[in-house]
């Protein structure tokens, strides 16, 4: 009998220390696996010992700008930049379909020949059409379109540049000042736009080289 008892009690020790070693067991596992959860990027020895890395610039103000309601710069700039750059060239088209009468009553009002003004009306008119062609592809293509300050060039010159040309075409002023409207306001931009796609072309050449 007495032996009986000592074997029971040894059974049930076993598996009273069986569940515990189980339960342990689990556990461990339990925990192991929260802590990776925490962090997948990090082992999970590691999880605990290093502090949560800290946001990055760009996500800093993504999230300063998603708490203010503010839209990305970009997400202005260039449909602000593009609108400016066709309103510019109707207004440089106004000057080429109306050359007949910009050229007769500006030789009404100050004199001179006037199929030579004409032609010079139409010269410069042709030349900003292709600057302000240039200045599309160089959109379209992305040139410069990750430039905060070139972008801001543009629309300061394509803004201006419409402006003075609408003025020029319903006040009659004489054709050098149009000719002042192209260079600052066609070329200059132009110029830029043309640095910018050489630059990253060049830097395209030397990372594929």
């Amino acid at each position: 009998m007495v032996d009986f008892l000592v074997e029971m009690e040894k059974k049930i020790t076993g598996e009273f220390s069986t569940d515990i070693s189980i339960s342990i067991f689990c556990f461990v596992c339990f925990s192991r696996a929260k802590t990776t959860q925490e962090d997948p990027r990090r082992p999970a020895s590691l999880s605990r010992a290093l502090p949560p890395r800290p946001p990055l610039a760009a996500e800093r103000r993504k999230t300063e700008s998603d708490k203010m309601g503010l839209p990305h710069p970009f997400a202005t700039l260039l449909p602000t930049r593009f609108l400016l750059q066709v309103f510019h060239l109707i207004a440089v088209l106004t000057v080429v379909y109306d050359a007949d009468g910009i050229s007769k009553e500006l030789v009404a009002s100050q004199g001179g020949d006037l199929t030579g003004t004409k032609a010079s009306l139409e010269a410069v008119s042709w030349a900003a059409i292709v600057c302000l062609a240039f200045d599309f592809v160089g959109l379209f293509l992305g040139f410069s379109v990750f430039s905060v300050k070139v972008n801001c060039f543009h629309i300061m010159c394509h803004f201006l540049g419409a402006l003075l040309v609408a003025l020029f075409v319903s006040e009659y002023w004489n054709t050098e000042s149009y000719t002042y409207l192209f260079v600052f306001f066609n070329l200059l931009p132009t110029s830029v736009e043309l640095y910018k796609a050489i630059t990253v072309l060049r830097v395209k050449v030397m990372f594929s080289a």
